[in-house]
């Protein structure tokens, strides 16, 4: 028998490098100078390779004039092509890794490709990231629950996260989908099928958040309601889906409707709304002037906002053109900056038809020429057609008035603000 060494090292000069170690024997010491023995191959700045049906290769790392390299385990299939590849941290050059599963130790990252070199999973852990699909790929999470067999099968799955489909299913025991979160077409679905679908929502600091009574929130599927309440518990807003109600304000909250016009920037400011329900003051304030309504009218596309229009024989409306005609109707809304608050009979298309002041303040067409206007004037048709002027035989203009001048026309024609009043 040779000789035995517990150490054999294999270096290029006596005392120098030591690139290769075999060690028979090592104690790794837990303490009271006991642990598990072993043998002990040490590789000092170098690799060690295994070839088969393929290659294992495991390289030590080393300084380069760009950087260090990192430690690498890299494992190739029989072609030579790059399968696994473990680093311990990115390499200096910063060139994109080959290999179809990536795993780089420094940043907690994990990259599986295809066999054309696409990321398709990538995962995160510095920054608790995961990254699936895309690149012709779809990326899905299916998940299912203890004793399913068919695990490959997304449909048996009881919550699948679809990235082709962009859409989340939670399912039941019995594969129902119980909530549906369909990004495709940005719907919500939730319940059904034996499940009772809420939306539950609670404030900061609710250390109950298993019962909907206290979430300042709650979407009830079941009875179709919704309720927003304060976090006192307080519902200040309770819509009924079964009753067709709205219920808004009381238990310390004023409860206000708040409707803006397209295009108003300060939606937060009630001052600025077109139409404001106020339950505090028992108001509702409507911007706009007049209350309107719809008419049938001869040629209504030619017929300009503020002009006076007269009744025909048939029911139907027609510019004025005749003095204290008592078939006067109105004036035609939306003329100036005046817009109507009220239309009614307004009907779906409305081709023909045309908004008609019947109360409150319009600019009216108003002619001056037969005599001035002051305020307060009461203004009737006039011989200019869809005009009004100055009712200055009280006989004549009864029933034939318009309404009130609220501001003068000394001269000419012109569009006036009038204060609407049949009579």
């Amino acid at each position: 028998m040779g000789q035995q060494f517990d150490r054999v090292a294999i270096a290029l000069t006596p005392g120098g490098t030591e690139y290769l170690v075999l060690e028979t024997e090592v104690i790794m010491d837990f303490g009271q100078g006991q642990g598990p023995k072993g043998g002990v191959v040490t590789v000092e700045d170098g690799w060690v390779v295994v070839r088969g049906m393929g290659e294992a290769r495991l390289q030590a790392g080393a300084e380069a004039p760009g950087g260090a390299f990192p430690p690498l385990l890299t494992l190739r299939d029989a072609a030579g092509k790059m399968m696994v590849q473990i680093a311990a941290h990115p390499d200096p050059t910063g060139q994109p890794n080959a290999a179809r599963v990536y795993v780089e130790g420094s940043t907690a990252t994990l990259r599986l490709r295809d066999h054309n070199g696409n990321e398709e999973v990538l995962l995160e852990g510095a920054v608790a990231n995961v990254w699936l699909g895309g690149k012709g790929s779809d990326g899905d999470i299916a998940l299912f629950k203890s004793g399913e067999k068919s695990n490959r099968t997304t449909s048996h799955a009881t919550i699948h996260l679809n990235g082709g489909g962009s859409s989340i299913r939670f399912r039941d025991a019995k594969a129902n989908d119980h909530a549906l979160l369909d990004g495709g077409a940005g719907n919500l679905w939730l319940g059904g099928k034996d499940a009772n679908g809420d939306i539950v929502m609670y404030a900061r600091g609710q250390t109950d958040n298993r019962i909907t009574a206290t979430a300042t929130i709650h979407l009830n599927g079941n009875d179709s309601s919704i309720r927003l309440r304060d976090t006192g518990g307080n519902d200040h807003v309770f819509l009924d889906g079964a009753g067709g109600n709205l219920w808004l304000g009381g238990k310390e909250a004023d409860g206000d409707v708040v409707l803006f016009a397209r295009g108003e920037e300060n939606n937060r400011d009630a001052t600025k709304a077109t139409i404001h329900l106020d339950g505090d003051a028992g108001d509702i304030t409507l911007r706009n002037a007049d209350c309107a309504e719809d008419f049938d009218v001869d040629g209504a596309e030619n017929v300009e906002p503020g002009t006076v229009l007269v009744i025909d024989a048939d029911g139907r409306l027609h510019p004025s053109d005749s003095a204290y005609d008592r078939r006067v109707a109105g004036v035609v809304s939306g003329a100036g900056s005046v817009r109507p608050g009220i239309v009614l009979d307004r009907r779906p298309g409305g081709a023909g038809r045309l908004p008609v002041a019947l109360v409150g303040k319009v600019y009216c067409k108003v002619e001056a020429t037969s005599a001035p206007v002051d305020v307060g004037d009461l203004l009737t048709s006039s011989t200019v057609r869809g005009h009004a002027m100055k009712a200055r035989d009280p006989r004549r203009a009864f029933g034939a008035v318009i309404g009130k001048a609220l501001a003068p026309l000394a001269a000419g024609t012109g569009l006036v603000p009038i204060l609407v009043a049949l009579q």
